[in-house]
């Protein structure tokens, strides 16, 4: 009886060495049942604990006891194997999660519009786009077709979507200091109480977007086109507005304290900006042929 015991005793001994190679191999081929093998073996090992315990109470380690080893190997090997799918499968499940952001990320920024809206999709699934640690937040999304996308209060602080797609995007209380838009089409996009203070919003085509209540402090809007855009209340203190195109935009009760208007002027109280956006004015100046044909040369070269 004692040889028998000494020899799985021994045996034990060698499967501990290469529980973390097993547990390795078993938690690639069976990810999915995971969480049922880590409880079972939990429960398994302490099982084997405690029938030891109440077997040989403070005795169990004491040495020369074949049977009292037995346990403890026993409850060993389990306890290892626990260990080891815990950490190896955490791991594994962490780096599998890092991998999954890093694409998405990247096909958030693609020009194919179905790869693009499928990854904002996924990652606003994921409750990854909000937040100070948005996946999206820096990200490089140049020329990303991202028309109708939902962005709903994504972190884009950042950003670059120089050139890219957001018409009729939905971008609403969405966080974009400092984003880059330079040409971007926002036609039609809704961006109501959207931050986006110090934006380089130069050339972007911003027609009949809804910018009720956002802030555009400090952005710079050189010959953007706001024609016919909803900016109730919108806060455009120190932006710079030259050149660009106010043709029928409602600017009810904006903030344009210290702005740049279109004609090169500082705001004033004393300014009536009926002369922007009202063709009928007698000072009425049409800065959105100017960017017509700018935009046509650009389209050419």
């Amino acid at each position: 009886m004692t040889s028998m015991l000494s020899c799985f005793h021994c045996m034990l001994v060698a499967i501990r060495v290469n529980i973390m190679m097993r547990a390795r191999r078993f938690i690639t081929k069976h990810k999915k049942r995971l969480t049922v093998v880590v409880i079972a073996i939990s429960v398994l090992a302490a099982a084997f604990g405690l029938l030891a315990f109440v077997d040989h109470g403070f005795s169990l380690f004491a040495p020369n006891d074949y049977e009292t080893n037995l346990y403890t190997e026993i409850f060993g090997v389990l306890f290892s194997v626990f260990v080891s799918v815990v950490i190896i499968g955490g791991w594994s499940y962490w780096r599998e999660r890092q991998q999954l952001r890093t694409r998405l990320k990247r096909e958030a920024g693609s020009r194919s519009h179905d790869i693009a809206i499928s990854a904002v999709e996924w990652l606003s699934h994921e409750n990854w786009l909000i937040g100070d640690k948005g996946v999206l937040k820096y990200a490089n999304l140049d020329n990303a077709n991202l028309q109708r996308a939902r962005l709903v209060e994504a972190n884009l602080e950042g950003a670059w979507l120089n050139q890219a797609n957001l018409q009729k995007a939905e971008l609403v209380f969405a966080q974009m200091q400092e984003v880059r838009l330079q040409h971007a089409n926002l036609q039609s996009a809704r961006l109501m109480y959207a931050d986006m203070q110090r934006a380089r919003l130069f050339g972007a085509n911003m027609q009949y977007a809804t910018l009720n209540g956002a802030n555009f402090h400090g952005a710079e809007m050189q010959k953007t086109n706001l024609q016919n855009a909803l900016m109730h209340r919108v806060d455009l203190q120190g932006a710079n507005l030259s050149n660009a195109n106010l043709l029928g935009a409602m600017l009810s009760d904006a903030n344009l304290c210290g702005a740049v208007l279109p004609d090169g002027e500082r705001y004033s109280d004393s300014i009536d900006m009926q002369k922007y956006t009202n063709p009928r004015h007698p000072d009425y100046h049409d800065y959105s042929e100017t960017l017509r044909i700018e935009e046509r040369l650009r389209n050419t070269y």
